[in-house]
């Protein structure tokens, strides 16, 4: 069946980037201009790390750093129905990229999740860009100082898991797995761009 909007089921909260949020008419909250020079941005997927939510964003502009490079804000506000206060990670007052070296980063080449285990971000971010395709690897990436540096691991998938999502569960609420009890750590992923299943 065709998508349809059922109205009033969505509502705009705030707007996280930029200095002027011009729908409303008004000053953004985190004037990420001034603060970072950070004009624009996309994505903005969350997760918990050392008891702050962090949120990495995709192609990123401003402050003069070049390409379609990628963000990384933390928050430690916990009502986010009143706006989201977002800090980003910044050099001299402009964003800093976040980096792994041994891949590119440019367009569609964006961080696609992260979790926090013992301390360390394990960074799940798309790579190998071309035109003839949008995404053709995932990687896994480490962080042992909150984001600031980053260290290629290894490739994920070139096939079904390009694109994924990482959710931390407790295993007792997912019966099937090997283990039974503790943490874990399911996989959602889909292989062609906006063209594939889920697995």
């Amino acid at each position: 069946p065709d998508a349809f909007y059922v109205s009033g089921s969505t509502r705009k909260i705030c707007q996280l980037a930029g200095d002027t949020d011009f729908q409303w008419a008004k000053p953004t909250e985190n004037q990420t201009q001034s603060r970072y020079g950070l004009t624009g941005t996309d994505l903005g997927v969350p997760f918990t790390h050392k008891g702050m939510t962090m949120v990495l964003f995709g192609d990123t502009q401003g402050g003069g750093v070049s390409g379609d490079r990628d963000a990384l804000a933390f928050t430690t506000d916990i009502n986010p129905e009143d706006g989201l206060a977002l800090n980003f990670s910044a050099s001299n007052s402009v964003w800093r990229p976040i980096t792994v070296p041994g891949i590119s980063q440019n367009a569609y080449e964006v961080p696609l999740d992260a979790v926090s285990v013992s301390n360390r971000i394990y960074l799940y971010h798309s790579t190998d860009h071309s035109a003839q395709v949008a995404m053709g690897r995932s990687v896994v990436a480490v962080s042992t100082n909150d984001g600031t540096d980053f260290q290629l691991l290894y490739t994920l998938s070139r096939t079904n898991f390009i694109n994924v999502s990482v959710n931390e569960i407790n295993l007792s609420d997912w019966p099937g797995f090997p283990q039974v009890g503790g943490k874990g750590l399911v996989l959602f992923g889909s292989a062609a761009y906006r063209a594939s299943n889920v697995r």
